[in-house]
C-alpha cells in the first residue's frame, strides 16, 4: 500500500512538473511605448525569466513613425529571433507583452500578417490607448499649444512683471511676445508627445484605430 502511495504521489509530481515546463515554453515579445527602449521592460523581463521557460525578445523600435510601421518592426524582429519553424514567429502560443504605443503596435502585428496569420496567441496591453488616445487629438488641434502658452501669459504677467517692477507692462509683453508666443509653437508641444506623424496615428477616431479594432472584433 505504501509502496502505491509514492508511486502514485511521484506519478503526480512527475505530471504536474512536465505541465508546467511545457506551459512555460513560449516566446514572448516585451514591447516598449512611445520614444521607449529595449530597457523599459527589463526588469519585469528578467523577473519572468527566472520564474519561467521563456524566448524573451525585446529590442528598440523607433515609433516616430507611426503605429503600423512600428508594428512592422516587429513583425520583422519576430522572424528573425524566432524564425518560422513549428514552434517560431507564428504560434498559438506566442505572447506580447505591450506599453502603452507598444500594445497598438502588438495588436496591429497580427491585423497587417500577411494571409490572416496572426502572430500572437495572446497578448497583454499595459495602460495602452486601445481606442485612441485624447491627448494626441489636443495636440494637434492646438489645445495644448494654447494651454501652455496661456500658462506662459499669466507667468509673465504676474511674478516676473511684479520683480522687475518696469512700467507700461514692458516685463509682460516681452514675456508674451518673445518667450510665450514665439518659443512654445505647436511643434515643440506636439514633440512632447512624439511626432505628428504618431500623433494623428494615436488620436481617437484615427483610420489606424478604428482599422485594429475593426479587425479584432471580426
Amino acid at each position: 500500500m505504501k509502496n502505491t502511495i509514492q508511486k502514485i504521489a511521484l506519478l503526480i509530481t512527475f505530471t504536474f512538473s512536465l505541465l508546467n515546463v511545457i506551459a512555460q515554453d513560449r516566446n514572448v515579445a516585451w514591447v516598449h511605448g512611445l520614444d521607449g527602449d529595449a530597457s523599459s521592460w527589463q526588469h519585469y523581463n528578467q523577473l519572468f525569466d527566472k520564474e519561467r521557460k521563456l524566448n524573451s525578445l525585446r529590442t528598440t523600435y523607433n515609433t516616430e513613425k507611426g503605429i503600423t510601421n512600428s508594428a512592422k518592426q516587429v513583425i520583422k524582429s519576430m522572424n528573425i529571433r524566432y524564425g518560422n519553424n513549428a514552434n517560431g514567429a507564428n504560434n498559438s502560443k506566442n505572447l506580447g507583452i505591450g506599453h502603452s504605443m507598444g500594445g497598438l503596435m502588438l495588436r496591429d502585428a497580427d491585423r497587417i500578417t500577411a494571409n490572416g496569420t496572426k502572430k500572437f496567441g495572446g497578448y497583454i496591453t499595459v495602460t495602452s490607448p486601445n481606442y485612441g488616445a485624447p491627448i494626441s487629438n489636443s495636440l494637434l488641434d492646438g489645445s495644448v499649444e494654447k494651454a501652455a502658452q496661456n500658462a506662459c501669459n499669466k507667468i509673465a504677467d504676474g511674478p516676473l512683471a511684479q520683480a522687475f517692477s518696469l512700467p507700461w507692462g514692458i516685463i509682460s509683453n516681452l514675456g508674451t511676445d518673445f518667450l510665450c508666443n514665439k518659443f512654445i509653437d505647436n511643434d515643440l508641444v506636439q514633440n512632447l508627445q512624439g511626432t505628428p506623424v504618431t500623433n494623428e496615428d494615436l488620436k481617437i477616431g484615427s483610420p489606424t484605430i478604428d482599422a485594429i479594432n475593426d479587425y479584432d472584433t471580426n
